[in-house]
């Protein structure tokens, strides 16, 4: 098996995860097929990659096991952790926005947050973005830090139509 073939190859395709440190500015990302992991420190996005043992439960029994074991909401639980999928920011948006465009824009807001350092807020508490469980993205954040990162979602896709 070509390994390297079967995982992805953008920050933003399914099977990817992305984790972006606020508290440094850096990110990491690791890569979901099946049931296996790759660690993308280096391979294609390039040397600013760090690893992920700021993260609740470390290396060993962190978030990428959880995804690729199918258990992540015993981690998110078990770590304090929430998620923020796309049903939970478009629930808590003004109303205003068509459904369609609203899953457009949270669809590009997570690509362009997981591929660009240009692109992304900059929040002082670690989130990941998460292309590997689900058909659209999903955000995890500590519980603590979820209304702020629900309302940074928001608040970008209101600003971009003028709401």
């Amino acid at each position: 098996m070509d390994a390297y073939r079967d995982f992805p190859i953008r920050a933003d395709e399914s099977g990817s995860v992305r984790v972006r440190y606020g508290e440094t500015d850096e990110i990491s990302g690791f890569s979901i097929s099946g049931n296996l992991v790759r660690w993308d420190f280096e391979a294609y996005y390039g040397d600013h990659m760090t690893d992920l043992w700021d993260l609740p439960g470390g290396h060993e029994d962190g978030l990428a096991k959880a995804l690729a074991s199918g258990t992540l909401t015993n981690w998110l639980d078990e770590h304090g952790w929430t998620e923020i999928a796309l049903e939970t920011a478009q629930s808590a948006a003004s109303p205003g926005l068509s459904t369609r465009t609203y899953h457009r824009e949270y669809n590009r807001l997570a690509s362009e947050w997981a591929e660009s350092d240009e692109t992304h807020p900059d929040l002082e508490f670690t989130y990941v973005i998460d292309f590997a469980t689900f058909g659209t993205p999903s955000f995890f954040v500590a519980e603590e830090n979820k209304a702020a990162l629900l309302a940074e979602i928001n608040d970008l896709i209101e600003r971009r139509h003028g709401d």
